[in-house]
């Protein structure tokens, strides 16, 4: 569900009994689990596609007012606009996106951030003459870097000449 979940349209969305939620759940990077767990439902461990808690999230079953109270805190919103029967939308997006769109950016550079120093790592494993230039790099202040990628740039200019 939580991939199908990333492709739903906001005409999708209003198909399901509380549209604004399932917004929220798209939006967000929780897991079933973060979830379950904040609905207050017994199991510690729940795979994703988890009957229980997907049949509350999609209205199948009755969500008590005490998991609801518990889901509007999750997602720091009140409960009357999570449980609407509406989508609320702003300039054709749910307002979830909007609520989301900041730390899902953050959270997409930090796994872009992760997955260049993964990429380093090997480098410097494949090419072990680089790990002394690295030691001696970051020795060096901002501007000494600076300087020296001018130079790096120079040098590259000239051989393609």
């Amino acid at each position: 569900m939580k991939k199908y979940l990333k492709d739903l349209t906001v005409d999708d969305l209003n198909t399901f009994k509380y549209p604004n939620l399932m917004a929220e759940v798209k939006e967000t990077s929780y897991s079933i689990c973060t979830i379950a767990d904040h609905i207050g439902l017994p199991r510690p461990y729940r795979k994703e596609d988890d009957s229980e808690t997907w049949d509350k999230l999609t209205g199948r079953t009755e969500i008590t007012a005490d998991e609801s109270l518990r889901l509007a805190n999750l997602f720091g919103v009140f409960p009357e606009y999570l449980f609407g029967h509406e989508l609320k939308v702003v300039s054709g997006q749910s307002a979830a996106y909007w609520r989301w769109l900041d730390r899902n950016r953050e959270i997409d550079k930090e796994i872009e951030r992760s997955n260049q120093i993964r990429k380093i790592e090997q480098e410097l494993k494949d090419k072990p003459y680089l790990f002394e230039f690295v030691k001696e790099a970051v020795t060096l202040n901002h501007d000494e870097i600076e300087d020296f990628i001018k130079i790096l740039r120079k040098m590259e200019r000239g051989n393609h000449k």
